[in-house]
């Protein structure tokens, strides 16, 4: 059941194979990617795809560091200088593969929301009770 969020109205098109063609090295790739999230890797494209994932996950251990040092003020900093260079690096990628930030916010935000789905799928088989939000 879904909630009315803002992907309702897309999620056929983030399930829906995209018709073109990959090099067999992209296709091989493409295998290794969690089946849930392929259509979506397929719609942005290697580059992009893989740099959210990249964004995501550094996002995610940066969160993990502060939660585990909270307070600690040299901890932050580094963090801050951390954030600033994967920024940059992020960026630069983007420009090299003729992407932009709002392209990267696209498909980071197929990619939360395929992740939400699941883990309601998730919770859903284990039994445990899903309120609307």
């Amino acid at each position: 059941m879904m909630n009315g969020g803002p992907h309702e109205a897309s999620i056929p098109m983030l399930t829906e194979e995209v018709e073109e063609k990959w090099s067999e090295e992209d296709e091989k790739w493409l295998q290794m990617v969690p089946e849930p999230l392929r259509a979506t890797a397929k719609r942005h494209g290697r580059a992009l795809f893989s740099i959210s994932m990249h964004a995501g996950a550094i996002g995610h251990a940066m969160g993990e560091i502060q939660r585990m040092n909270a307070g600690n003020r040299r901890v932050g900093q580094a963090l801050l200088v951390l954030q600033s260079a994967s920024n940059d690096l992020c960026l630069r990628a983007l420009a090299q593969c003729g992407k932009t930030a709002k392209d990267l916010q696209a498909c980071q935000q197929d990619i939360n929301f395929i992740g939400a789905v699941a883990e309601q799928e998730l919770d859903r088989q284990a039994g445990k009770i899903i309120l609307p939000n």
